[in-house]
């Protein structure tokens, strides 16, 4: 077993430590960094997928009241920097506690800007740097960020919550749920995922397409299906989608399209059908089942967790498809060779 697939597998339990350590020791830190953002706009700061899980709670956030940006900590620092709201607070998030940009975003922060720090290197300067320190509790991470990932999603999720009056304890309890559906799919839906990589087999280039929160599962699928199987991709919304890169389906065309039931459901069942229609492959990854399916739409049911844990519902689907796309294109994902783990110089 590859240590990726390894990780993968960690994964129920991971998110299961975090929940329970919010429950106890970490209930104080999560309260206090309510506190601290509170009545504050928000600028959450990240690199690859520590940028990606943020808009997964964006929208519930703005929908409450909650002023909330959404930064790539490298372009921050080279380019905005210097306009950066200085009455905002900043959540910064790096998994390692290492990446380069991040830590120099934090490190040119005023001192007494209002800083929680997310990390799963709870001990290092990064997160000794934050007013308030919350860790994800992730355990050892050596390949692709899975683990970290998830957990970063759900402590981003329980965030959310206390800042817009959500029942922490229902939503633990949710994202305890969550976990034993992994489970579920580890156990029982390999084959399933299986045979959708072998749908996408002859892809040479991929488009990952969602809105709304499910934007944090195509960008992070994406990062993470270039660093596994060296495959180019791209994610994009659904509107964007159809703006221009909808005429280059056809024969060669591969999609994957996340749509959670919600408020933006039956556009993305449309625009993935379409794909079909026109002959490109479409592969659909909802917690609704579509009304219609043909020999170049495949269809991947999930578990229904709202719209709002669905980036987390849909995380160990495709990393099981990104462990066989790279297995069936003679790689090992999590092996890098021109990367590594982390990237601590720009």
């Amino acid at each position: 077993m590859s240590r990726f697939l390894e990780e993968i597998r960690e994964q129920p339990e991971a998110l299961r430590r975090l929940v329970e350590h919010l429950r106890g020791a970490g209930r104080a830190p999560l309260e206090a960094a309510r506190d601290l953002c509170a009545g504050r706009q928000l600028s959450f700061v990240g690199m690859g997928s520590s940028h990606y899980a943020p808009l997964a709670v964006r929208p519930a956030l703005l929908r409450n009241g909650v002023r909330a940006e959404v930064w790539e900590a490298g372009e921050l620092l080279h380019y905005h920097l210097e306009s950066f709201p200085g009455e905002g607070a900043v959540v910064a998030i790096s998994q390692s506690g290492e990446s380069a940009e991040t830590l120099r975003v934090v490190e040119q922060l005023d001192p007494g800007h209002p800083l929680v720090a997310i990390t799963n290197a709870a001990e290092s300067g990064f997160g000794r740097r934050g007013h308030v320190l919350l860790p994800l509790c992730a355990g050892h991470e050596a390949a692709i960020s899975t683990k970290t990932y998830t957990n970063t999603l759900a402590l981003l999720h329980l965030l959310t919550a206390a800042l817009t009056g959500g029942d922490l304890e229902d939503e633990g309890l949710r994202l305890e749920a969550l976990a034993g559906v992994m489970e579920a799919v580890l156990v029982s839906r390999r084959d399933e995922m299986d045979a959708a990589a072998g749908f996408l087999r002859e892809a040479a280039f991929l488009y990952f397409v969602a809105r709304g929160p499910s934007l944090a599962a195509a960008h992070q699928a994406a990062l993470t299906f270039n660093e596994g199987a060296r495959l180019p991709t791209c994610a994009l919304a659904g509107g964007s989608f159809r703006h221009g890169p909808l005429e280059l389906v056809g024969e060669a065309f591969a999609g994957i399209f996340l749509a959670p039931a919600g408020s933006t459901w039956e556009l993305s069942m449309a625009v993935a059908r379409e794909v079909a229609e026109a002959g490109g492959r479409a592969l659909l990854l909802t917690d609704q089942a579509p009304p219609g399916r043909s020999g170049r739409l495949r269809v991947v049911e999930l578990a229904p967790c709202g719209e709002d844990l669905f980036p987390l519902g849909a995380c160990v689907p495709a990393e099981l498809l990104l462990h066989r796309m790279a297995r069936d294109r003679g790689r090992e994902a999590g092996v890098f060779e021109r990367i590594s783990k982390v990237t601590r110089h720009e």
